[in-house]
């Protein structure tokens, strides 16, 4: 939580501390049209950081001015910030520059478990009635990114949809979509999540193909077994010379059928794989078992 207590001063430049997520994020290095401002004007905004000497806002000006050889930067200083609060303020302090899609996706990634966390503590301490949780997260993060709405919807799904696809270990699709983001766009990335969510269908192997159609068969032989056992139930009754069923011993033949039927079925074939949940063709483990996979 960031107290009311800031001060502004001079810092060399090399004494302070660029956050890692800066990084990841935006990158560090200044372009040259930048670095000869600097060098003409000096710093005209000063560096935020949190004490002693973290860089909130400000990396590249650290190093325009460390290039340019400046012996000292303005800087604002903000004390009594908790870590937990530091990804939040850092974009937060952000979210006025010109970025790129990626940038505003590496943004989301960053502030999304904190958000939702946080969405999830207001639904259980009682939030206003109506709410929806992912509304509100959507709301917030768009505040603290400075982008629309809309374009952190589309991320909010790109980005779920990467978690997922990096949870089974699909690197192609979650790399694919990144690259689409950097390429494309937001909503192109966005609009190839939601196509595959339509085509996401269920469709049975071709090495089990002659299985289920053995299912099917079963189910057929065991449904005519019954008609033909109610038949000669009726038989008996008309034609008591004939027999009951029992004489004509259709019970074992009722019991063999259940039990091979039971034990097809036992195997689960038609459920999808616990490991990879079906995607992209299916793992290994769900080959041999004989899961279902996602088309």
């Amino acid at each position: 939580m960031v107290t009311d207590r800031r001060t502004t001063e001079w810092r060399d430049p090399e004494s302070l501390m660029c956050h890692p997520l800066n990084a990841q994020i935006y990158g560090t290095t200044p372009d040259s049209k930048f670095v000869e401002s600097i060098r003409k004007h000096g710093v005209l905004e000063d560096l935020v950081i949190v004490h002693p000497d973290l860089i909130l806002s400000g990396h590249r000006r650290r190093q325009g001015a460390i290039i340019v050889g400046l012996p000292e930067v303005p800087c604002r200083v903000l004390h009594g910030i908790s870590s937990t609060d530091i990804p939040v303020l850092l974009v937060e302090h952000n979210n006025q520059r010109v970025k790129t899609d990626s940038q505003i996706l590496a943004e989301v990634e960053i502030l999304k478990p904190l958000e939702r966390k946080a969405a999830e503590s207001r639904k259980r301490s009682g939030g206003p009635s109506g709410e929806s949780p992912e509304g509100r997260t959507r709301e917030r993060i768009a505040k603290q990114t400075g982008a629309s709405e809309n374009k952190v919807r589309d991320l909010l799904d790109v980005s779920d949809a990467i978690d997922a696809a990096e949870s089974v270990g699909d690197k192609g699709t979650a790399d694919g979509l990144r690259e689409t983001v950097d390429t494309r766009g937001a909503g192109a990335a966005a609009e190839k999540v939601r196509a595959a969510k339509k085509s996401d269908k269920l469709e049975i192997p071709k090495h089990l193909h002659r299985i289920f159609s053995g299912l099917s068969k079963w189910k057929e032989v065991h449904a005519h077994y019954g008609k033909l056992r109610s038949l000669l139930v009726e038989l008996s009754r008309l034609h008591p010379q004939v027999g009951s069923p029992r004489s004509l011993q259709m019970k074992p033949i009722d019991d063999h059928l259940v039990h091979a039927f039971a034990l097809f079925t036992k195997s689960e074939p038609t459920k999808l794989c616990p490991r990879c949940k079906g995607k992209q063709g299916g793992c290994e483990k769900c080959r041999l078992r004989g899961y279902l996979v996602k088309g």
